[in-house]
């Protein structure tokens, strides 16, 4: 019985606390934290961006995938394809 209550207040205190973190941030060239839309507004006055590698990295790539989306629409709405 004390496994599953100290299970159970684990759980409780987790789920809590996970609000505390941030899975990403993205910060621009002077180390300043910058929002996700400012990022791909920048980016999109370029017409090629590098993206690092970082091996098995879900969340990387996840990152990757969604900023080319964003870009992506960012694009095709500025202009036409």
């Amino acid at each position: 019985m004390k496994n599953i209550f100290i299970t159970i207040l684990l759980v409780v205190f987790c789920s809590f606390n996970a609000q505390n973190f941030k899975a990403y941030q993205f910060y621009d060239k002077k180390g300043k934290e910058i929002k996700t839309e400012k990022l791909v507004k920048e980016l999109t006055d370029y017409d090629v961006v590098f993206f690092g590698e970082n091996h098995n990295s879900s969340i990387n790539h996840w990152l990757q995938l969604k900023v080319t989306e964003a870009l992506f629409a960012q694009k095709k709405t500025d202009s036409s394809f």
